[in-house]
C-alpha cells in the first residue's frame, strides 16, 4: 500500500479500534475514558431520538451508533482540511465498489482513516489516486504502478457501483435497521453472509445459485457451531420471505427440506436432587433468592431483576408476571406461580444485575453447580415426570403457549382450574426438591 496505517491516529479513532469503550457495571453506563464520554442508555435514547433498552448487551448497538455519529462528524472536519483530496476520493470510490460486491474493504478503510488523521502540515505524501486491488495486478505486471494516468484508467475498468435501488445489500441494511433487541447482531451476521454470497445484484436477480453459495459459506463458517448455523439459516429464510413479498420475487426453494441444516438437540443440563439440596443447604443472601426463584418460578436473571412487589398477588400466595424473555411476543401469557414458604422468606425486589451475577457466579463456582438456567429445567422435568401431572402442568410452569389453532384460538391460559393444577404440581415439586412431606 501507498500509506502505512497505524501512525498519527486521532484519539477517537484509536479508541474505536481498541474496542469502542467499556460498560461500567457500577453506574450502568458506557464510557470512553480517554475522551471523558459517559452515557447511560437513557442518555443515548435522548441523543438518538429512539428507545434504547437497558443493559450492556441490549444497548451496545445504540452505543456503537452514537460513536459512529461522533466519528463521522470528526472525519468530516478532517476531510475538509486534508490536502490529499485526490487520494481520499479514490479510496472512497474503491471502498464503495468493494462493499457493493460484498468484498473485504478493510485495508482501504484503514488507509482512508490514516489519510484523514495526517496533520495538515504533512508534506511526505503525494496526492495520487489509490489502486483498486484488481487493477494493481495489471499495473504491476505492466510496470505502470507509478503512472498516475494508467492507475486512473485501469481503476475505472474495475470500479463497480451498487444498483441505485433494490439491491440485496440495500434491502439487507434496511431490514436489519428495523430490528431491535439482543438478536439484532445475530441477524446482521447471518444476513451479511447471504449478501456476501449474492454480491452486487438486485433482489429480483436472486436465484437458487446464490442461495447455494450462501449454504457453502454457512457450512464452512469457522466460528459458528451446528446450532448457530441452523439458527442463522432460519434468520436468512425470514429475511428472504420478506424480500419475496416486498419485491414480488418468488423464491420457492426457501425452506426446501433438501437444503435445511439439521438442528442439533439442545443440551438438557439439569440439577440432580443432590445438587439442589447442596445448594439449598448453603445458599444465602442474593444467591439464595436466585436459587429459589429459579426453582419455584423458573425465573432467569432478567426476571429476578424485573420482579416487583406488584407481581405478588392473591394476598401473597402467588407471583403473577409475564416472563421477560417472552414479553415481546403477541401470544405471551402471564403465569401464576404458587410461592413456596422458603421462596417467600428469601424474596427480594430491586436486585441489581451486577450484584446478582457476582453473588451467583461466586456461589456456583464454590459448590461446582450447573448454570442458573438449569434450575428451571429441573423443576419442569420433575413436574413432567410425576404420575399425577404431566406436560400440561409443566408448560404452565414454564409460562409458554402451545402452538396450533386449538391452543391459540380456543383455550384460555391460567384459568382458575389451571392455576389449581399448577399449585398442586408446584407443591409436589417442593416435596421432591426439599425432601419434605
Amino acid at each position: 500500500m501507498y500509506l502505512t496505517p497505524g501512525f498519527g491516529g486521532s484519539v477517537m479513532n484509536d479508541v474505536r479500534k481498541k474496542g469502542s469503550g467499556t460498560w461500567d457495571r457500577s453506574q450502568d453506563r458506557w464510557e470512553l475514558k480517554k475522551l471523558g464520554i459517559r452515557k447511560t442508555p437513557q442518555q443515548l435514547a435522548d441523543i438518538l431520538g429512539e428507545p434504547v433498552p437497558e443493559g450492556k448487551i441490549a444497548s451496545r448497538p445504540y452505543w456503537d451508533k452514537y460513536l459512529t455519529i461522533l466519528t463521522t462528524a470528526d472525519n468530516a472536519e478532517k476531510r475538509k482540511r486534508s490536502h490529499l483530496q485526490e487520494r481520499l476520493r479514490s479510496l472512497e470510490v474503491i471502498i464503495e465498489s468493494l462493499q457493493a460486491e460484498s468484498r473485504d474493504a478493510t485495508e482501504f478503510i484503514k488507509e482512508r482513516q490514516y489519510v484523514l488523521d495526517l496533520p495538515e502540515w504533512d508534506i511526505d505524501h503525494a496526492d495520487v489516486p489509490a489502486m483498486h486491488p484488481d487493477a494493481k495486478k495489471e499495473l504491476v505486471m505492466l510496470g505502470l504502478d507509478d503512472d498516475e494516468l494508467a492507475v486512473r484508467v485501469l481503476n475505472s475498468h474495475h470500479i463497480k457501483k451498487a444498483p441505485p435501488k433494490g439491491s440485496v445489500k440495500q434491502e439487507a441494511e434496511k431490514y436489519i435497521d428495523s430490528k431491535i433487541g439482543k438478536d439484532k447482531s445475530n441477524q446482521r451476521s447471518a444476513i451479511n453472509l447471504f449478501v456476501q454470497a449474492c454480491g452486487n445484484i438486485l433482489v429480483t436477480e436472486i436465484t437458487i445459485d446464490h442461495y447455494r453459495e450462501f449454504l457453502k459459506l454457512l457450512k464452512k463458517h469457522p466460528t459458528w457451531n451446528d446450532t448457530s448455523k441452523a439458527k442463522n439459516q432460519s434468520r436468512v429464510h425470514t429475511f428472504l420471505h420478506a424480500l419475496a413479498t416486498d419485491h414480488n420475487h418468488p423464491m420457492p426453494w426457501i425452506g426446501d427440506k433438501r437444503h435445511m441444516l439439521p438442528v442439533p438437540e439442545g443440551d438438557k443440563v439439569q440439577y440432580t436432587i443432590e445438587q439442589v439440596r447442596i445448594a439449598l443447604a448453603n445458599a444465602t443472601g442474593i444467591a439464595r433468592t436466585a436459587l429459589l426463584m429459579g426453582l419455584n418460578f423458573g425465573f432467569y436473571a432478567s426476571d429476578i431483576i424485573e420482579l416487583a412487589e406488584e407481581h405478588v398477588v392473591s394476598e401473597g400466595k402467588h407471583v403473577n408476571k409475564v416472563r421477560k424473555k417472552l414479553a415481546h411476543k403477541t401470544n405471551r401469557v402471564k403465569p401464576m406461580w404458587l410461592i413456596w414458604p422458603e421462596t417467600k422468606e428469601a424474596m427480594a425486589f430491586g436486585i441489581k444485575r451486577r450484584d446478582l451475577q457476582r453473588e451467583w457466579d461466586n456461589f456456583r463456582k464454590k459448590y461446582n453447580l450447573p448454570e442458573h438456567k438449569a434450575l428451571r429445567k429441573t423443576t419442569a422435568q420433575i413436574i413432567q415426570d410425576d404420575e399425577d401431572f404431566g406436560e400440561e402442568e409443566s408448560l404452565l410452569f414454564r409460562g409458554e403457549s402451545r402452538q396450533g389453532t386449538h391452543h391459540k384460538n380456543y383455550i384460555k391460559k391460567y384459568t382458575p382450574e389451571q392455576v389449581v393444577k399448577l399449585d398442586k404440581a408446584l407443591a409436589k415439586a417442593r416435596t421432591v426438591l426439599f425432601g419434605v412431606g
